[in-house]
């Protein structure tokens, strides 16, 4: 009989304790709630994001993600704190705020700098470096919210509700971003020759011509370099394969190709007709070099898409 008293005694004792943890893993589910519907519409613009060719799904998707981390604010602010400790819910809500400052002020400031970002491969590197603050602003944010639940969790203790997959995703998707934009910060110094090649075209001069000619061919030697440095994706090598391939075949057709034209618009400069051939060959190879970019960029979609989840529309 002693031994049941003794039990109902340490039952007794350690029922509030288990009333306390199952609480505060209540309180903490509620928060958990909001922080998922924010992921969600956070990872969608993500994948639109990274998959490039859709920029108004992708910013309407932003808009989203803002609305709604401002929406699940409002719900947090208004739980009591959790036995008098406020330090959880109000530090969830300061750092979803840090969400809100990424996606407008800083998403604002990318704006600006994506304007004016195919002006010079200078302006390209600005651009892409103020885009990678800003990830960078976001991931602090996401790290941070985890180790205010950790904390919470650790006081109480209970176990995280820990969404793996859509963590999976993120983590998977992180990878090929920072992937294809160091394979694309090489190709874009080819792409900004490219233009002002093409630019000159539409006042061919020989002189000029040469100068492109060797500047673009540096570039695109430079380039080649780097990405075979780069590597394959874990193992993928297709977008690789297919932008190196893209690469030498230009810079083959600039040897071959353009130098013909040149060398025919300098004879030109003395026989009509040689001229005339030499503006029939630069129309056909501004033609040309339009197709050299457009397949860059179908081998990145094809890239992305591949690692895109089945069910993304």
């Amino acid at each position: 009989m002693r031994k049941i008293a003794v039990l109902i005694m340490v039952f007794t004792m350690a029922l509030p304790s288990v009333q306390a943890q199952n609480s505060a893993m209540s309180y903490y589910r509620k928060i958990a709630n909001e922080k998922k519907k924010v992921e969600k519409k956070r990872l969608k613009y993500f994948q639109y994001a990274l998959k490039g060719d859709n920029p108004k799904k992708a910013e309407k998707y932003r808009v989203m993600v803002v609305d709604q981390v401002e929406t699940s604010m409002a719900t947090i602010k208004k739980m009591k704190p959790f036995k008098g400790d406020s330090a959880f819910r109000n530090d969830y809500v300061r750092v979803l705020n840090l969400y809100i400052l990424a996606y407008t002020k800083s998403y604002g400031n990318i704006q600006e700098l994506e304007a004016s970002s195919r002006n010079s491969y200078d302006d390209m590197m600005k651009y892409l470096d103020a885009v990678e603050v800003m990830e960078g602003e976001i991931e602090e944010a996401a790290i941070k919210l985890r180790r205010n639940e950790e904390y919470f969790s650790n006081k109480y203790n209970f176990k995280l509700v820990i969404d793996e997959e859509m963590e999976e995703q993120y983590e998977d998707l992180n990878d090929v971003l920072y992937y294809t934009r160091d394979i694309y910060r090489s190709y874009f110094r080819v792409e900004d020759q490219m233009h002002a090649l093409l630019e000159s075209a539409e006042d061919f001069d020989v002189k000029t011509g040469r100068i492109y000619k060797k500047s673009t061919i540096k570039a695109l030697e430079k380039s080649i370099s780097e990405i075979v440095v780069i590597g394959d994706f874990d193992g993928d090598d297709h977008h690789l394969k297919e932008v190196i391939d893209l690469l030498e075949e230009l810079e083959e057709v600039m040897k071959e190709d353009y130098s013909e034209i040149l060398d025919l618009a300098d004879e030109g400069s003395y026989d009509e007709k040689q001229w005339n051939k030499a503006m029939k060959k630069l129309e056909a190879f501004v033609e040309d070099l339009d197709g050299f970019q457009s397949d860059y960029y179908l081998s990145k979609t094809r890239f992305v898409e591949y690692y895109l989840p089945d069910d993304f529309e």
